[in-house]
């Protein structure tokens, strides 16, 4: 009986190197990536800047119209009825400005919302949606509220959340879910991590 071996060099398999090509597209694959979520979050601050340019422009010209009805109503007699209501609305317009220079405050510093807001966005899944959704970035609370039709789900949501980086680390205090009235597959949830956010 003789033996032949076919497990020549040969035959062996070769392995190939990483050609250079390759190895750029992948890498200019993963630089766009991070670039369209830099941007993605970007736009969520300028709308939220939009937004408070025009409060303040509402404000100013509410302030502006106050001015005005004070100079004509200091000449007219009863002034001092009038001046009530002036001090009345001028409180008001400087508890909405401390209003509107706390949320410019808010949106400059933009780290409280847009990555947690991302991370959301990231990880939705058809099968659980959410209907309110509340960050304290000062806290660093978090309370989420949803239904779903498929409960088993849910725990996979939870799951994915917490493989985030916005959301590692934290946990769950409040768990709640109500079943649905009118469907019994339909399940409401509540889940809100602990005051200040501490685990």
């Amino acid at each position: 009986m003789q033996r032949i071996n076919l497990y020549t060099d040969a035959l062996r398999p070769k392995r190939e190197p990483l050609r250079a090509d390759n190895a750029v597209l992948v890498l200019l694959g993963a630089v766009l990536l991070v670039l369209a979520s830099m941007v993605w979050a970007r736009l969520g601050v300028t709308d939220l800047q939009r937004q408070v340019q025009q409060f303040t422009a509402e404000n100013d010209r509410r302030a502006a119209e106050v001015a005005g009805l004070a100079a004509q109503m200091a000449a007219r007699p009863g002034a001092e009825s009038v001046q009530a209501a002036l001090d009345v609305s001028n409180a008001r317009i400087q508890q909405k400005q401390q209003l509107l220079d706390r949320i410019q405050a808010l949106v400059a510093d933009d780290s409280g919302f847009s990555e947690p807001l991302a991370a959301l966005a990231r990880q939705s899944i058809p099968q659980v949606w959410l209907t309110r959704v509340e960050l304290l970035p000062l806290t660093q609370e978090l309370r989420l509220e949803g239904q779903t039709r498929q409960p088993e789900w849910l725990p996979v949501y939870l799951e994915r959340l917490g493989s985030e980086a916005a959301f590692r680390g934290r946990t769950f205090s409040q768990f709640a879910l109500t079943r649905g009235d009118d469907e019994p597959r339909s399940v409401s949830f509540r889940v809100a991590t602990p005051v200040g956010g501490a685990p």
